[in-house]
């Protein structure tokens, strides 16, 4: 995808799990091998050699797909640090966002976690992923709950006022959305400035620069591993498995956001 030009039309995604079946003379211990590319929705691709990873034996098709996913939802965790006893927000429950609540869910432990999400479908979704405390924003603001860092994934500017709204004073946003040409408009009056909050920016494609001197983009692969095998995405997320004839059906659905859609796989024979 990043050898395109990015307009239409293109061969688009960067998520794709298969079996070498041929390869160069350099490359023939690969063969017969399962491999993660960041290549685009195909039947067949022709990818480098350090350009792929070879997928744990212990670990699906299915959930190797969410290998990109979960690795931004790591990020936005190792971004965010989250302290032992703080409660963490997270502000939407789509793919991002469960990924997210389940990492810390593991880590900090459900009581200290909150997702935010308005969609019934999504919330439920959150719940059997581990989050015991699932409210709407209408919720929240009736709970008054001490909020210490919240984590924005929702895709809407709105999401990250509320995020704004609702963190303690003296605490952290950690804004992992794109709002692409979405204009962003928020309240940044006499409320935001004396809540001296922190704001910081997240973004998968780097390592943090204070965390860089500890940790490498390999390094962080192979934890990412780690927890997909840990929190086998497929079995909460993937709602549609269809050949890619019939795409169109699938991002239809995540552009429409039908209930409970968060995501899409496409299956080659």
């Amino acid at each position: 995808m990043k050898e395109q030009r990015m307009a239409y039309p293109l061969s688009y995604g960067y998520s794709l799990v298969g079996r070498v079946i041929g390869s160069g003379v350099s490359a023939r211990e690969w063969e017969g091998k399962r491999l993660f590319s960041f290549s685009p929705h195909s039947s067949h691709a022709i990818v480098s050699a350090n350009g792929a990873m070879l997928v744990p034996e212990h670990i699906s098709d299915e959930d190797a797909c969410y290998f990109p996913a979960v690795e931004t939802a790591l990020s936005l965790v190792q971004d965010a640090r989250p302290m032992v006893g703080e409660r963490v927000a997270v502000f939407g429950q789509g793919m991002i966002g469960l990924l997210v609540s389940s990492i810390l869910v593991q880590t900090v432990g459900p009581e200290h976690v909150v997702a935010v999400e308005l969609d019934p479908a999504r919330a439920a979704l959150a719940r059997r992923m581990g989050v015991k405390h699932v409210l709407t924003p209408a919720e929240l603001q009736q709970r008054r709950l001490h909020i210490d860092l919240s984590i924005e994934v929702t895709g809407n500017p709105r999401g990250l006022q509320a995020a704004l709204d609702h963190t303690a004073r003296g605490g952290r946003v950690l804004l992992g959305s794109w709002y692409g040409s979405k204009p962003a408009q928020l309240l940044l009056g006499i409320n935001f400035h004396r809540s001296q909050l922190s704001i910081k920016c997240s973004q998968v494609s780097q390592i943090a620069a204070d965390l860089s001197g500890l940790w490498s983009k390999q390094r962080r692969f192979d934890e990412a591993w780690t927890w997909v095998g840990r929190i086998r995405p497929s079995l909460f997320l993937s709602s549609l498995f269809l050949p890619l004839e019939q795409a169109q059906e699938g991002y239809s659905s995540l552009d429409q956001q039908k209930p409970g859609v968060v995501g899409v796989q496409f299956v080659y024979k």
